[in-house]
Parts: structure tokens; C-alpha cells; sequence
């Protein structure tokens, strides 16, 4: 009886770290692995704040989002996802949810917008409502400023709803 305790004790060990390392990256999104098969799943803020950490993965939004909560309404607002120096890269399919109460006060910052600056990315299905942005170069709803960034239908018309 004794042995099969020691045989069990190693697995048992193994199983109780990997879930350890693994729980850090599951609890950032409700699921996903951020690969085009299996993107991570975006449904609160938080899961939207922490796309910029994984700024060339996939992403899948699975609910309406609103961002009118500390810290994203107060202060600054929210802190665009990607940079000049770190640009988002990914694909991020809105997926027709809506993200509301987007609020950016910034008055010298440039590139502001959901997206601070973009990069051969992939934005769609992607609708705002209830923006406010103050800035001073380079501002819009969806994105600050991007380059070879392939924008469907559905996101431009989301820049355009934000204005409404």
C-alpha cells in the first residue's frame, strides 16, 4: 500500500504545477490559446485590457464590454493597446458585440484611440458606442494610427457609429 502512495505522490506533484503555470494565461481571457483556431476569448475589460500583452496573438470578443469602470473612466482613461515602439500586430475580430463608454483624456498624447497604433493587424466586426477622446495628433475611435492594417467593413462603420 505504501508504494502505490509513492508512485502517486510524483504525478500528483507534476499535475499540481502545471496547472499552477498554466492558470496565470487562462485567467487573462475566458479561453483560447490565441492561435487563428483557438483565439483567446475577450469578454470583460480586463480580457480587453490584457490583449496588449499579446499584442500578435488572435482574439475573439464573446460579449459586450463596457469600460466604464477604475481605471479605465478616470485620469487618462484608457491606455491605448499598441505603440510605435510595440505595435498591436494580431487579429481582433469584434465579432458584432459592442464596447461602450471607451474614455482616452490624453491632451499631448498622440495616437490614441481603442488601438494606439497598428501594424499589418487585422480589425473587424468591431463596434464602439459612447466615445470620448482628447488628444492631440493622430486620434480616432478605433485606431490612432496604423500601417498596412486591413480594416473590414464592419470596423469602419464602427468609427463612424463612436461619432454618432
Amino acid at each position: 500500500m505504501k508504494s502505490r502512495k509513492l508512485e502517486i505522490l510524483p504525478l500528483a506533484l507534476i499535475l499540481f504545477f502545471l496547472c499552477v503555470s498554466i492558470s496565470p494565461c487562462l485567467a487573462q481571457f475566458a479561453g483560447g490559446t490565441g492561435s487563428e483556431a483557438a483565439p483567446y476569448l475577450v469578454a470583460t475589460a480586463q480580457h480587453l485590457n490584457n490583449v496588449r500583452n499579446y499584442a500578435g496573438a488572435f482574439f475573439l470578443q464573446t460579449d459586450d464590454i463596457y469600460l466604464n469602470e477604475e481605471p479605465y473612466n478616470s485620469g487618462f482613461g484608457w491606455l491605448p493597446i499598441g505603440t510605435q515602439s510595440a505595435p498591436f500586430t494580431g487579429s481582433y475580430n469584434g465579432n458584432n458585440f459592442h464596447i461602450y463608454h471607451l474614455y482616452i483624456n490624453q491632451p499631448e498624447g498622440n495616437n490614441l484611440g481603442l488601438f494606439g497604433y497598428a501594424h499589418s493587424a487585422v480589425l473587424k466586426n468591431i463596434t464602439l458606442k459612447d466615445v470620448y477622446i482628447n488628444g492631440k495628433d493622430y486620434i480616432g475611435a478605433l485606431i490612432g494610427q496604423q500601417q498596412s492594417v486591413l480594416l473590414k467593413v464592419a470596423a469602419a462603420k464602427a468609427q463612424l457609429q463612436a461619432l454618432l
